[in-house]
Formats: C-alpha cells, structure tokens, sequence
C-alpha cells in the first residue's frame, strides 16, 4: 500500500451506497484504531461499530435532533450559501445512509485533567488510522463532531456507552456513493526552520 497515495486520494464522503461492511473489513478497522500511538501508552480509546438496521436508528433519532441543533452555526458559517446548508444538515441526520459508523468515547469515565488533552489526541490518531486503513480497502468514511457541537455527545454514551467515558467523536464507514473533489488546501500552514 502506498501511504502517500492513500493520504491523498482520502475525501470525507457524505454520500454512501448501501452495501454492508463485512465484519472481517469492520474488525480490520476497529483494530487499526487500536494501533495508534498514546500518551504514556494509555490506549484510552474505546470504539463501537454500529451496523445493526436498530442501532443505526437509534444513532439517527440523535443525529435529527444534532442536525437542528447545529443549524445556527452553519448559518453563520454558511450564510451566503445555502445549499451547504441544507446538504450538511441532510448528512447530518441521515449519515448519508452510511451501513456503518464508529462512534469513540474514552474507555474511562474520568481522566485527570492534565491528560484530557493526551487522551483526545491520542484517540484522533486512533481515528485517522481507522480512515486511512478503510481508504487502503476502498471503503470511504467521514469524521462528525456535530452531536459534540450541538451538545449531544452525552445522549449518544448514555445510549451506547454508559461505563465509559466522554465521546470523542463519530465516523461514518462506507462505500462511496460519490467522489468529492479535493477542497482548496490553504497555504502558509507549515514552516521549516
């Protein structure tokens, strides 16, 4: 596999067809979340695939209410462009019929203060080996922090999580339905001295 090439060719897909994962391309996933670096090797991440038809419904009655609940930021984001607005909200609350998301909550309920912000780092290299890993296998996914945005990430573990510890975010899995451009990289974003 050519890292390079998959870190390249990696779009946030909000459009997916409806064929199912396999549980041995799930579990090849779920296991490359495991593999990440941590801080002081505290491996805080704990992940759940959702793919059952009843359990995706239950994330998305959470993800209709997020979708509301986050339209006063994108309109202040979005303003002048309507149709982003309405395309983000469609995704939001309907996964963009993805067969499989992730949800990453830390495996504690608490952590000392000092080492949230290990804790959350470490769980986002967890999730970027989990997307690069689906992108090497063909499989295209989107990272969501709109339950977190629109103060709904405590509904989300209390439903699915309830012994573990804060959401950290949530990852859509899938086959691309569509394939989105690369958007505007900025500049000036890096230095070497």
């Amino acid at each position: 596999m050519d890292i390079k090439r998959t870190i390249s060719e990696r779009r946030s897909v909000r459009r997916y067809k409806d064929t199912p994962l396999s549980n041995a391309e799930i579990t090849e996933i779920l296991e490359a979340g495991t593999l990440a670096p941590s801080a002081i090797n505290l491996q805080p991440w704990y992940y759940i695939a959702v793919k059952s038809p009843e359990s995706l419904e239950r994330v998305l009655s959470i993800m209709a209410v997020t979708s509301e609940k986050i339209r006063p930021e994108l309109e202040e984001r979005f303003g002048e462009h309507p149709q982003v607005i309405a395309s983000t909200q469609h995704f939001i609350s309907l996964l963009g019929g993805a067969p499989m998301c992730v949800l990453a909550f830390m495996n504690k309920p608490k952590f000392a203060n000092w080492k949230r912000e290990s804790v959350i780092q470490s769980i986002a290299a967890g999730i970027e080996n989990m997307i690069l890993t689906a992108q090497g296998k063909g499989i295209a996914s989107c990272w969501l922090t709109a339950p977190l945005e629109a103060g709904l990430a405590e509904d989300i573990q209390k439903e699915f999580a309830p012994d573990k510890g804060p959401m950290v975010a949530m990852v859509t899995f899938g086959y691309p339905d569509q394939e989105p451009k690369m958007p505007r990289r900025k500049e000036d974003r890096f230095i070497i001295i």
